[in-house]
């Protein structure tokens, strides 16, 4: 990889193509002697519903868990956006909790769910 930075963006299922670029990258990540140039990977991914997230929350939470182990938390940083599947209720209801906890209470990641859709003008300002 010839970039400091990488964009990933998915909507829906279309996150799938992602799991192996991100399963690749940390494998190369963890060789001894591998130096990647690659210093940060941001995760853009609008779902749907929160459905959505069950089969790939498996692969986010243990990329966070090893990336914390290893000191390389700052690596991946996951911007996870719920477009519907919610009312304002709960999502005051969560916005609410989820200052005191860690953990998202959507996903469980340290990284916490956006509700409604990203800002595009204002991701890629930066």
């Amino acid at each position: 990889m010839a970039y400091d930075v990488a964009v990933l963006i998915g909507c829906g299922i279309g996150i799938t193509p992602f799991a192996s670029v991100l399963k690749s990258v940390w494998s190369q990540c963890c060789q001894a002697g591998q130096t990647l140039s690659l210093k940060c990977i941001y995760l853009y991914w609008v779902c749907p519903d929160t459905t959505a997230f069950e089969w790939f929350q498996g692969l986010l939470l243990d990329l966070e868990r090893q990336m914390t182990a290893n000191n390389r938390q700052s690596m991946l940083r996951f911007h996870i956006y719920l477009t519907r599947g919610w009312n304002s209720n709960q999502a005051r209801n969560i916005m609410l909790h989820d200052d005191v906890s860690v953990y998202d209470a959507v996903t469980g990641l340290h990284q916490k769910t956006h509700f409604g859709r990203p800002q595009w003008e204002n991701v890629f300002k930066g």
